[in-house]
């Protein structure tokens, strides 16, 4: 059975799935009955095929994604919606988007992730929670946060010596690799585990379970389903506001920036362990950047606060660091359960010697521009297609196809622009700009892009735009593609 898989853009922009994924994600069972809702952050660890559930005094497993319920609810649901792709390099740890241009520098061995989007589950009975369990069953996930490129305004400036970003309602992708333990059956030759499910049906087996038991679990699925399971990951999607601080030239720091701050904040603001989720974030040049969003439906505003009481929160960060008694970090200070995997990193002497010297606060340099998908309620109909039909009657007219769409340029001091399609062997970025009072035609908007653009044109780029409206006029559209012939000097 061949399942399509859909672009990126088409991926995000249905309406059901938006509709459906923003907040949470519901595990029921029928006998004992029962129904737990997690947030998507949670329930991307929780609620997997590698855990075990507590709940009523009673354990529980999950046995499958409970695909059939959205089929019920939407006749036109396709499982295909539910797979991305996505690259994963295991040397450097970066996760991308499949259709992401960035690299490292070098050889890189990237691996193909194909990952399911996270979906209410199903739960069996795994029997009653008793004396003689020690502890509870803990797994250790391999998790990663991709930023898809979509977002409200926001700002950029620096806050000590280091960059900052704010962006308000950023698309973010929650990635679960699977346990960081390895177990028997996992295939030989991945580097992150996965956990075996059905595409079909939502059928679902523990990454723990036995190669005999995965391997009849195959063999049934084939049968009955017609497809193969594979050994997807899982994800989820969020709609958040984000803190991008760095990035840092030296490694590890980040995270002791960022565990500091969540600690200081915890007093300062009475921040629980729950309001706010951070990633480490890393760039082609292997830097790293702190991450932190607010997974609050509609938001919870502590992001801000941090960035109003920056001062207050460091110092009180560093009176807990410097009073603890430890010499590196323990229970006391830095380290916590949920950031075990981080144990060999945190050190709270390079937090509080990063403090001492960048203990001013956020000072804002610019605006950041909305970054708008293609499904926003602010596009009309003829806007949001006008891309498409521009590239289409780009390849009709007999033009080579550009290099990128959606093409990301830096401007320096964390400012940006975002072309719509970009020859960068030319250094030609193309607009295709839609005039409604959202968009271009909002004066404002037409300020900062006149602005951005020439910032482009001194770092040696030619900025060429036609308006979704001048794509109907032929001769303002001949014309236009006369100036890109020109641009990127072709006959």
């Amino acid at each position: 059975m061949e399942l399509e898989i859909l672009s990126n853009e088409e991926y995000i922009s249905s309406p059901y799935l938006a509709r459906k994924f923003r907040d949470s994600v519901t595990a029921s069972c029928i006998n004992p009955l029962m129904n737990l809702s997690r947030n998507v952050q949670q329930a991307i660890r929780e609620f997997t095929p590698a855990n075990l559930i507590y709940a009523n005094g009673n354990e529980f497993k999950v046995s499958r994604l409970d695909f059939y319920r959205l089929q019920a609810q939407d006749p036109q649901f396709s499982t295909s919606r539910l797979i991305a792709e996505m690259k994963f390099d295991p040397e450097s740890g970066r996760l991308i988007d499949a259709a992401s241009k960035s690299t490292v520098g070098g050889a890189v061995d990237w691996h193909q992730v194909r990952s399911l989007r996270l979906v209410d589950v199903s739960l069996d009975d795994a029997g009653q929670i008793n004396d003689q369990n020690d502890y509870r069953f803990r797994v250790s996930f391999l998790e990663h946060v991709i930023p898809l490129g979509r977002h409200e305004e926001g700002s950029y400036g620096t806050v000590g010596s280091i960059d900052y970003r704010f962006l308000h309602e950023e698309r973010l992708r929650l990635v679960n690799l699977g346990p960081k333990r390895f177990g028997d059956a996992v295939p030989s030759g991945k580097v992150f585990s996965g956990f075996p499910i059905c595409s079909v049906c939502g059928g679902v087996r523990s990454p723990f379970q036995s190669q005999a038991e995965i391997e009849d679990f195959i063999e049934r699925h084939r049968t009955s389903c017609g497809n193969e399971p594979e050994w997807f990951t899982l994800h989820s999607e969020v709609i958040s506001d984000t803190l991008r601080i760095g990035p840092f030239e030296e490694d590890g720091l980040a995270v002791n920036i960022i565990e500091s701050v969540l600690l200081g904040a915890t007093e300062v603001l009475e921040l629980n362990n729950q309001e706010l989720e951070y990633s480490i974030l890393k760039d082609e040049n292997g830097l790293e950047t702190c991450l932190l969003y607010d997974p609050a439906p509609g938001g919870s505003g502590f992001l801000k606060l941090i960035m109003e009481y920056w001062e207050d929160i460091i110092d009180r960060a560093v009176d807990i660091l410097t009073t603890c008694e430890c010499e590196i970090a323990c229970y006391g200070c830095l380290l916590s359960y949920s950031n075990q995997h981080y144990h060999d990193f945190l050190d709270k002497n390079r937090a509080v010697e990063f403090f001492r010297a960048n203990r001013s606060g956020f000072d804002k340099i610019g605006e950041i521009p909305a970054v708008i998908d293609s499904s926003s309620s602010h596009l009309t109909g003829h806007e949001s297609g006008a891309e498409e039909k521009f590239l289409a009657m780009l390849v009709e007219r007999g033009f080579p196809p550009p290099d990128s769409d959606q093409y990301k340029i830096n401007l320096g001091g964390s400012s940006y622009t975002v072309a719509d399609f970009a020859y960068t062997d030319f250094k030609v970025a193309i607009y295709i700009d839609g005039l409604s009072k959202n968009l271009h035609g909002d004066p404002a908007n037409k300020v900062r892009d006149r602005r951005l653009r020439a910032v482009l044109i001194e770092k040696g780029w030619k900025p060429l735009v036609i308006s979704a409206q001048g794509l109907k006029d032929t001769g303002q559209f001949n014309a236009f593609l006369e100036t890109i012939r020109a641009a990127i000097e072709y006959q």
